[in-house]
C-alpha cells in the first residue's frame, strides 16, 4: 500500500522537525512520502522547516506546502490531501499525525497491515501514550445528550448508569470498531475520502474528525482503533486546550455547536446543551459542598452560556 503522512505545522517548527526525524525510522521499508503543511504560522517556521527538511537523510521524500493563512486543522490537512488525490499515482492511505506526536518504529507498518486485513475500515486510529507513559483515550462514542451529562457529572454512580453513553472509551485492549478516533494520529483510506469527501472546513479546530467519522460510517465504512500502532503524543501544544489555567477558546464552542446542529438538528443541540449545563450544575454543587478545588478552565460554564446566547466570550484577562 502506498502511504502519505501529513502533518500540519502552526508555530511548532521544532516539534515538526523532531517528528520528521522519527518518521525516517517509522517509514523505513514502506512505499511512503511525507507532506508538511506550514499553516500560516506568521513566524520563522517556513524558513526553519525548509532548512531542516534539506538536512534530513532523504531516505523518505518530504514535501513542504505553505499556506499564507491559518486554515485550521481540517483545512490544513485538506491542502495536502487534495494535492495527493490529484497526483497521477495517489496514495492508498493518508496518515495524519500532529507535530507533537512521535510514532514508535513499527507503528505505521502495523497500521498498514491492519488496513490490508480489514478492507471495510475507512478510518483507523493509533493507540496513544501520553506524557505519563500511560495509554491515553484516543477512541470515542459519538457525542449525545446523555454522554454530555455523564461527562459533566463526573460521578461514579451516574457514570456506571450511563456507561453505554460515555463518550471516551477505555484505551488498550484488542482492535475494535468504534464511533470515532482522534485526528492527532489516524489513517484515512483514499477510497473513503473519494466517496464521502474531505474534512468540512467549517470546523476550524475540534470536532472535524468526529464529523468525518460520522460521515464515513453513514457511507458504509467502519472506524477502528488499532492498539498495535502506538504513538507518543504530548497533546494540545498548539491549542492549549489542556491548560486549565486558560479560558477555553471560542473555536471549541463553535465547533461543538456546528457538529451537533449538523448531525442532530436544533432539538439535539438544545438537549445536549441542557444536559451539559445540568451535569455542570450538579457537579459544581457537589464540589462546593465537599470543599474541593475547581477542575475546569476559568469561566467555562459562563462562556458556554454566553456562546449559546450569541454573546462575545471574555478573554483570559477578563476583557
Amino acid at each position: 500500500m502506498k502511504l502519505l503522512c501529513v502533518t500540519v505545522n502552526y508555530r511548532t517548527a521544532d516539534l515538526t522537525l523532531g517528528l520528521l526525524q522519527a518518521l525516517e525510522g517509522a517509514l523505513a521499508g514502506l512505499d511512503a512520502t511525507v507532506t508538511v503543511v506550514e499553516n500560516g504560522s506568521d513566524d520563522d517556521s517556513e524558513a526553519r522547516l525548509r532548512k531542516g527538511i534539506a538536512a534530513l537523510p532523504g531516505e523518505v521524500p518530504v514535501h513542504l506546502l505553505c499556506s499564507r493563512e491559518n486554515l485550521g486543522f481540517g483545512g490544513g490537512n485538506n491542502l495536502a490531501i487534495r494535492a495527493a488525490l490529484a497526483d497521477a499515482e495517489p496514495p492508498d492511505v493518508i496518515h495524519l499525525i500532529n507535530p507533537d506526536a512521535v510514532p514508535e518504529r513499527g507503528a505505521l507498518k502495523a497500521m498498514l497491515a491492519f488496513l490490508e486485513a480489514h478492507p471495510e475500515a475507512g478510518i483507523a486510529g493509533s493507540a496513544v501514550i501520553d506524557d505519563t507513559g500511560e495509554f491515553h483515550c484516543s477512541a470515542f462514542r459519538f457525542p449525545s445528550p446523555l454522554g454530555d451529562l455523564e461527562g459533566r457529572l463526573r460521578l461514579g454512580l451516574a457514570s456506571r448508569l450511563l456507561e453505554r453513553w460515555r463518550i471516551p472509551l477505555e484505551p488498550g485492549g484488542e482492535a475494535r470498531e468504534v464511533d470515532w478516533v482522534s485526528g492527532s494520529t489516524c489513517s484515512l483510506r483514499r477510497t473513503m475520502l473519494e466517496k464521502v469527501g474531505l474534512f468540512d472546513e467549517a470546523f476550524f479546530l475540534y470536532f472535524e474528525e468526529t464529523d468525518l467519522c460520522q460521515r464515513a460510517k453513514a457511507a458504509g465504512f467502519q472506524v477502528w482503533t488499532v492498539p498495535t500502532s502506538i504513538v507518543h503524543h504530548t497533546g494540545a501544544v498548539t491549542t492549549g486546550l489542556d491548560d486549565l489555567t486558560r479560558r477555553r477558546p471560542a473555536f471549541w464552542f463553535e465547533s461543538r455547536r456546528l457538529y451537533l446542529r449538523k448531525h442532530h438538528g436544533r432539538t439535539g443541540l438544545w438537549l445536549a446543551d441542557l444536559s451539559w449545563l445540568l451535569g455542570s450544575f450538579l457537579f459544581g454543587l457537589r464540589r462546593g459542598l465537599a470543599g474541593r478545588p475547581k477542575v475546569d478552565p476559568p469561566g467555562l460554564v459562563t462562556d458556554f452560556v454566553r456562546h449559546g446566547l450569541g454573546l462575545p466570550l471574555r478573554t483570559d484577562s477578563g476583557s
